[in-house]
């Protein structure tokens, strides 16, 4: 069986996920992995009480007077329920009007949500622009994303070898998502060099504890 065989069950979902667990596809034209990231303290607390309602009922009312600091930290309110109700299009809605006024962080999560049509319409080019500016500030996640929807053609024309060049470039700045993906890219491409750095990628991957990356290994067949 060939590596693209193996592949198709290796491909970019989008997900919201903030673990690694979850990062497969049933194949390959399935929406692409938005990369998965811990998300701020907040979102990982219990509800501890009138302190944390009072932080987001501050955040949600800063916002309203457009202050965008407030507007991102909202964001994580809604989206994880904190001090509240979970609300994905609130979170949504404030995450876009962040990244309208360049907030990059807001971007990257505005693109996410986009991207994969939670809390708002789904909204390929639009998600692409927010990963696109966060890239361009440094976020490596976004640039990930970047390289994803230039992989499938999402929101922008297709364009895989500008997305292995993305992939490497986030690789280097230690993004492992964006390591695995390369990996991924250099297997479809095939070739004895592709296939060894791509299993030495997945290889390194795997001793970070990137289980997608030690489960693709594990898939490939032995070297002849």
């Amino acid at each position: 069986m060939g590596h693209l065989s193996i592949f198709g069950r290796f491909v970019f979902t989008i997900a919201l996920s903030v673990t690694a667990s979850g990062l497969m596809a049933k194949d390959r034209e399935s929406k692409p992995i938005i990369d998965p990231e811990n998300q701020p303290l907040l979102d990982m607390l219990p509800d501890a009480g009138p302190a944390i309602k009072a932080a987001r009922k501050d955040a949600i009312k800063l916002c309203k007077k457009d202050d965008m600091d407030a507007c991102e930290r909202a964001g994580y309110y809604y989206r994880g329920g904190v001090g509240g109700v979970a609300d994905p299009q609130k979170a949504y809605a404030v995450w876009k009007k962040a990244c309208d006024a360049t907030k990059p962080k807001s971007c990257l999560e505005y693109g996410r949500m986009a991207s994969a049509g939670l809390g708002g319409a789904q909204d390929y080019p639009a998600a692409f622009a927010a990963f696109d500016f966060a890239c361009k500030a440094e976020l490596q996640k976004a640039c990930t994303n970047t390289g994803v929807h230039y992989q499938f053609g999402r929101g922008v024309e297709k364009n895989v070898e500008l997305a292995r060049l993305i992939f490497t470039r986030s690789c280097a700045k230690e993004e492992v998502v964006g390591c695995h993906n390369r990996a991924v890219i250099l297997l479809q491409l095939g070739g004895p060099m592709n296939d060894e750095l791509a299993r030495l990628e997945l290889k390194e991957n795997c001793d970070r504890k990137y289980q997608p990356s030690c489960d693709l290994s594990a898939s490939l067949p032995p070297l002849n």
